[in-house]
């Protein structure tokens, strides 16, 4: 089946653990225009708020390595039920020469059509460079 998954990589000139901040140091991802707010934790709830606190995204956090990996479900409210929308994996590939290789993964829990799919992709293309501009911070 087409369209069931988003897969995207970029190059960040930092360590990996300064990438990790990006995610959990609200100060750093203010900087991409929100902030995470979670307990980091696996089983603990995860969600995205602009700047004005307002919730966009949330879900729970199904397996994380601080400084590696994060893996988390998203769910949207239709109609007042709960419904999971998709699966996101961040691993933090770190390199010899100081930078990190971050690698994004989104699966869906349908099929998007064509349109909503473009859509999404550009979105991830969007939101990895803020990631990355946050995350090197002026640093090169």
């Amino acid at each position: 089946m087409r369209n069931l998954f988003i897969e995207k990589s970029i190059e960040i000139a930092v360590p990996a653990i300064d990438v990790w901040q990006a995610f959990v140091d609200p100060a750093v991802s203010r900087k991409m225009g929100g902030e995470y707010v979670s307990e980091w934790e696996a089983g603990s709830p995860i969600a995205w708020k602009d700047i004005d606190g307002k919730s966009l995204a949330s879900g729970k956090i199904l397996k994380i390595e601080p400084g590696k990996m994060l893996k988390h479900n998203l769910f949207r409210d239709i109609n007042g039920v709960s419904t999971l929308t998709s699966v996101v994996t961040y691993e933090l590939r770190g390199r010899q020469d100081g930078k990190t290789t971050l690698l994004a993964r989104e699966s869906f829990a349908e099929a998007q059509d064509d349109k909503t799919f473009a859509a999404a992709s550009a979105g991830w293309d969007a939101a990895l460079a803020r990631l990355k501009a946050a995350a090197e911070g002026g640093k090169n």
